[in-house]
Formats: structure tokens, sequence, C-alpha cells
């Protein structure tokens, strides 16, 4: 999303509302993955946590039947496969004929319901609605003023955050650790990504830990990818809803600071919260045999695509492309990524580091 405004990117995950949660590669802008910003998303937050009180205004007849038409509309034009798309149509309808929206809902528990029916119908993570507001997602009567003022809070809210790249460190004997917490965009965390993959340069091996990433950003999975491969290397592919329509993602000739590299080895640390672009990164490492994965099976979503307003304070998030690796044919959705060496989570980086003194031992 280099060069793009925020309401030009493309996203891969489900409730969150960062206007840099794009994934794939340069002029793809796709993907939007869960846990981009989920800070800049109290909305959706709420949404999220059991046992708090829903504040949100109740919903009215008539907003009701604008919103639910609005995201069939959105849908039936927008999904990856029409076919499904169609059916998602019937079924919301045939919800709401039988009065299944009928009751007094406020707006955030409107919002649950519609994401609980739209995945049920399609079995897709990705597809979502939100009740949000404060969007930066504009919709009807959103004055650009206000739009940008929204864009600005979420910046810094990424900012606090160190745009994705918490931690860099060495762990143990020449064994690097970068953990991510989310994929931004490398128009405003590429420098720091860059200077974490220059500080681990020198180690012997290298740890990425994604196990509470939600996603981001294709362009930044790109950018990561680059720092570990030695020359151009074809990672994925997207596949629209035309099925002639294919663009490929190819790691880039040129990155800032120093590549770690192609020959040193890597572990990628999932759980079963990993999803999306963070999920995009351990797949395609693990498809290329370019790393090991170790911990839980992940999230499993893998299509990615873009946020809509709805009404005007709704806000839904419609996958109209997959991600396929051009190594296996398939990718991870429904299924998650499969560890190479399964164990739980909170062991992950413990069997990780293990592993990886031994490589550098045997090495040296």
């Amino acid at each position: 999303m280099i060069g793009q405004t925020p309401s030009d990117g493309r996203h891969m995950d489900a409730r969150t509302v960062s206007p840099w949660c794009t994934l794939w590669g340069p002029g793809v802008r796709r993907l939007s993955l869960l846990a981009c910003v989920v800070a800049g998303a109290p909305a959706a937050r709420a949404q999220d946590s059991p046992g708090k009180a829903d504040a949100s205004p109740l919903v009215d007849g008539p907003t009701r039947t604008r919103v639910i038409e609005g995201v069939i509309r959105r849908v039936r034009e927008t999904y990856v496969f029409p076919a499904v798309a169609d059916s998602i149509g019937v079924y919301l309808r045939g919800r709401m004929r039988h009065g299944a929206y009928d009751r007094p809902l406020r707006a955030n528990a409107f919002a649950t319901e519609l994401t609980a029916d739209l995945r049920s119908a399609s079995h897709d993570q990705h597809l979502h609605v939100t009740y949000e507001p404060q969007s930066i997602h504009a919709g009807p009567g959103v004055d650009s003023a206000t739009r940008h003022r929204r864009i600005d809070a979420v910046k810094r809210e990424l900012e606090r955050g160190n745009y994705g790249v918490p931690e860099a460190r060495i762990v143990a004997d020449g064994v690097g650790y970068l953990r991510l917490t989310s994929m931004q965009a490398p128009s405003i965390a590429g420098e720091t990504l860059a200077a974490a993959m220059t500080f681990l340069a020198h180690s012997d091996a290298l740890i990425i830990d994604v196990r509470d990433n939600g996603g981001g950003d294709a362009d930044q999975v790109n950018l990561l990818l680059s720092y570990l491969f030695d020359g151009a290397v074809e990672f994925g592919e997207m596949r629209s809803r035309d099925p002639g329509h294919v663009e490929q993602s190819w790691t880039a000739a040129y990155v800032p600071g120093r590549r770690y590299g192609g020959t040193k080895p890597i572990f990628v640390l999932t759980s079963h919260t990993t999803f999306s672009a963070a999920e995009a990164v351990a797949y395609f490492l693990q498809a290329q045999r370019h790393a090991i994965v170790v911990g839980d099976t992940t999230r499993g979503g893998a299509n990615p695509g873009d946020f809509y307003a709805v009404d005007t304070d709704y806000v839904i998030f419609v996958p109209d492309a997959r991600a396929v690796s051009p190594v296996t044919g398939a990718n991870w959705e429904g299924t998650g990524v499969i560890p190479n060496i399964a164990v739980p989570a909170a062991a992950a980086l413990d069997t990780a580091r293990a592993l990886a003194l031994a490589v550098v031992r045997t090495v040296h």
C-alpha cells in the first residue's frame, strides 16, 4: 500500500479498522488481517468483550433493514466466491423474513449477530460486520476533516505499538528473535522492520514470533520475506473472482539495511490466534521449506479483501480474493497452518530456542 491513501488499501482481516492493514505484494494491496490495530477500534473491541455492558444505541427497524440490504448488496458485488455470495443473500433475507433480527438489539449486538450469520453461511472468518461510528472508512455524511482526524488517531496508536515490531533481541548465543504483533504497511512500518532486521542480520538462526499477531499488510509480508531469501522468489499468488486473473508476489531485489539471508535456519512461532497475514508468513516460509513452524495450528483465514462502509455507522469486511502458494497450489483457509513441530504456544519459544541452539552448535 506504499503511496496509497488509507482508503485505497486492501485488507485481509476481520474486526479491525486500521487504514494500514493490507496484505499482499505491490499493486495488489489486499488482505486485512485481524490484529491490525485493535486498539484503533474501540467499537470492535466492545463487541468482543464478554460481560461488558453494550452502551451502543438500540437499532430501529429502518436502520436494521438498510444495513442488512447493504451487507447483501456488498457481498453480492464483491465476495470472492459468487455462488456463495448468492447463498449468503438468500440466508440473510430468510433470517430477516422469519424475524431473527426483530427483537430489541443494540448496534454492537446486531453487528455481532450479522457476523455470526455471515460466517455460518460462508464459513469464512474474514467476513464480518462491525458497528463503528468513528470508523476511518468514510460512510455517508463523514467529511474529509473528520476522517483525517480519525486516521491521525490510528497513526498515533500504531506508533505507540512500534508499528507492530515491539521486540528484536538475541535470546541465546547466535540466535536472534523477532516478535511481530501486527503487519503494518511499509510506508509507515518499513523503517522499523528494516532496523530490526539489520540488528538481527548477524545471528546464525532466527526465531520469528507471530503467536500474538492477527494479521496486517501484504506489502509488509513481502518486505519481511525479502529479508529472508537471496534473490527473487515467488512466494504467493492472489486469485480473484475472475478465474483468469492471477497476481504474483515476489521477494524484492532490494531491501533497506541488511538481509538475514537465505541459508540460515528460521523458526516461526504460531498459536491458535495467529491469523491472516501472520499466517501467510508461516505458510509461505513453510511451503518453501525455508522455515520450521513451531507451536499450535493457526486460526485459518486466507481470503483477502477490504473494508466498506454500510449505512452510516457500520463497516463490513468482504474478501474478494484468495491467497495461494505456488508451491502447494493451496492455502491455509479453514485449516490453519499446521506446525512442523506441534507444541502448546506457551512452550513454542523454549522449543524453538533449543532447536536453534542445536543447529548453531552443529554448524560451528
